[in-house]
């Protein structure tokens, strides 16, 4: 898996997706962030979150 980051359509911010091994996106980011490092900010959050617990609603 990878994290691609990118410039959103428009240019009007960073956006990011998860790229599987097979190509295809499994996750994105919900929102486009003003700056890179926003971006890169939101990358590592949700790189710190895989041992967060999973709870059916």
């Amino acid at each position: 898996m990878k994290y691609e980051k990118f410039r959103s359509a428009g240019r009007r911010g960073w956006r990011w997706h998860l790229r599987a091994d097979n190509g295809r996106i499994i996750a994105m980011s919900r929102e486009a962030y003003m700056t890179e490092r926003a971006c890169d900010d939101s990358i590592t959050l949700s790189k710190s979150s895989s041992g967060a617990p999973v709870t059916r609603v």
